[in-house]
């Protein structure tokens, strides 16, 4: 389970809390019912257990298995006092709520079990006047106390990771992502400007396969496809929502049409869609009069487009990240048109 820093610290901080008080409870009980050398041994042993088991470990697997490890080694302690200390039992309620809280459900139940099957087989290993009925039932009422809470510590964790993080902490994510962003974009050769991209796809697929015209469209917010630039004597007019647009979407696959047919011109035109993996968001078309369009040139043009496809692909996506961080200060300075300059003007205007 993938805890943020500020959740963790404040579990790290109850269990913190709770684990010194069920010790001082476990010391006062004991110390209250019996004085042996023993009971003394087992309460030092019992909070270098505890110290233990405070230590913060980096490693998930760590301290996924922190709180099984710190309850078996409460319950191997207990076994060594004869009979069962009763009064040292709350203290495996520590494991148990620290598995809960830092590993969820299944941790806290793998906790109390290990913790309950220590204390039942460690009953072989001794010759005990305590009988089997009321060992076992000891035993089950402890364990079943700390399940109940274990999985209370899982419910608590759970809710904590669902809630939205702080406003802060949502900033300081962005803040260190356009950090990287910034350190990276100066590092790329053709920028961030879709228009130029879209300017230098075209013209990096002139040496692959010659056109007369040709046009970069990508869509936008609203669906429709858009263009970004043009290359060629005049702009190209292509009725967008039909083939052969229609064909190389569905078909993602470059799209070979004489315009003779469709548009009633003289020449060929060709469609290449822009992808990013399976998704398509733009394409290239193209327009030349004489010969038609060679397979094997379009195979080859594909693969010029795909490489350029993920840079436009990127500026386009900075471009909608740059317009989300202006849009803010645009509604700003609509607001102080509106309540500072345009009341002046409306003023003027009534002198």
């Amino acid at each position: 389970m993938e805890e943020r820093p500020a959740a963790e610290a404040a579990r790290r901080r109850l269990i913190l809390g709770v684990r010194a008080g069920l010790y001082a409870l476990v010391v006062v009980l004991t110390l209250a019912g019996r004085r042996t050398w023993g009971d003394g041994i087992a309460l030092a042993l019992l909070g270098a257990v505890a110290i233990g088991a405070s230590v913060p470990f980096g490693h998930p697997v760590v301290r996924r298995w922190q709180p099984v490890a710190e309850g078996v080694l409460a319950c191997l302690i207990m076994l060594a006092l004869d009979p069962l200390p009763e009064p040292m039992l709350p203290y495996l309620l520590a494991p148990a709520l620290a598995a809960g809280l830092f590993g969820g459900f299944s941790p806290a139940i793998i906790t109390s079990g290990l913790a309950v099957l220590t204390l039942g087989l460690g009953r072989f290993s001794r010759d005990t006047a305590t009988s089997w009925t009321n060992y076992l039932g000891t035993i089950s009422q402890w364990g079943l106390i700390t399940l109940a809470v274990g999985l209370l510590g899982g419910w608590v964790a759970r809710l904590q990771d669902g809630q939205p993080e702080p406003e802060n902490a949502a900033y300081a994510s962005a803040y260190r992502l356009l950090s990287q962003l910034r350190m990276v974009s100066r590092q790329l050769s053709g920028g961030l400007d879709p228009v130029s991209l879209s300017q230098g796809l075209l013209d990096h697929l002139r040496p692959t396969l010659s056109y007369d015209r040709g046009g970069v469209y990508v869509r936008s917010a609203g669906g429709r496809l858009a263009p970004m630039a043009f290359s060629g004597d005049e702009r190209l007019n292509w009725k967008l929502e039909g083939p052969p647009f229609d064909e190389a979407w569905a078909a993602s696959v470059p799209v070979q049409q004489d315009t003779a047919l469709t548009r009633g011109i003289e020449g060929f035109s060709a469609v290449i869609p822009l992808q990013i993996g399976l998704r398509t968001f733009g394409f290239v078309a193209l327009e030349r009069a004489q010969p038609a369009f060679d397979l094997d040139q379009l195979r080859a043009a594909s693969r010029v487009v795909e490489e350029q496809a993920l840079r436009l692909e990127t500026a386009l996506l900075f471009s909608e990240v740059r317009t989300l961080a202006t849009a803010e200060e645009r509604r700003r300075l609509a607001r102080e048109i509106h309540d500072g300059i345009a009341q002046e003007l409306a003023s003027l205007g009534y002198v």
